[in-house]
């Protein structure tokens, strides 16, 4: 089915028509109230309307297609089930399908409600890096491998402070396989800058010990001295 510019147009294969070559002008409307079967190229010089609720269908088994549900809204389905969906509110990946980014959809994010106990949100790093950064938009062309940012073992955190020019500024929270770490690149790891810390789940014992050794550790931006004891 072909339809041409110029002074005059036509369209093959209306169905519903019954002709197998209806002429239509080129600045005309032609009403299809029936299927449209293109096998070959199809062309069009103007606008395709459907009317609402109805579907532009592709494949042989008529189960991906798009509609528009209601006005501002188009949906999108593939076997048929909806899978996103296009509206003034914005763009919604439903549950289960992976937004990839990458050539060769290196990372992911997907809203887990299939391989999930509690629905949930779950970002997969791409194994190029294993890295997550956060940084300012603007600084979103900086090139952080280049202080410390190599590839990593495991999924990894970066959080970059405002100053691009200084790539050392981070913190990276990662798990080892072993330990939770929490590291900074540059400058002291501070905990509890507006509030307390609480070592939740350890205990103390009281005891009289020898203090041979000892570590330093900053409160309150005050140095002292942690005692330890054989």
């Amino acid at each position: 089915m072909s339809y041409h510019g110029g002074s005059r147009g036509y369209m093959s294969g209306l169905l519903s028509t019954g002709a197998p070559d209806p002429v239509v002008p080129a600045d005309g409307t032609q009403n299809i109230t029936g299927n449209l079967n293109v096998s070959g190229t199809a062309q069009f010089g103007d606008n395709v309307t459907l009317t609402q609720t109805k579907q532009l269908i592709f494949g042989v088994g008529e189960d991906d297609y798009m509609s528009s549900p209601s006005d501002s809204t188009i949906s999108v389905y593939l076997a048929n089930n909806q899978r996103y969906q296009f509206s003034s509110s914005g763009f919604v990946v439903f549950d289960g399908i992976a937004l990839y980014l990458g050539n060769a959809l290196d990372a992911s994010l997907t809203y887990d409600s299939t391989n999930q106990t509690v629905d949930t949100l779950v970002v997969g790093a791409p194994a190029t890096s294993n890295h997550i950064i956060f940084c300012e938009h603007g600084d979103r062309a900086t090139d952080w491998s280049s202080s410390g940012h190599a590839q990593a073992t495991n999924p990894t955190l970066y959080i970059q402070s405002a100053d691009a020019t200084t790539v050392a500024d981070f913190v990276a929270i990662y798990h080892d396989q072993t330990d939770g770490v929490i590291d900074t690149g540059a400058g002291t790891l501070n905990l509890g800058a507006t509030g307390g810390v609480n070592l939740a789940g350890q205990s103390v014992t009281t005891a009289t010990v020898t203090h041979d050794e000892y570590f330093e550790i900053e409160i309150a931006g005050v140095t002292k001295k942690v005692m330890l004891g054989s």
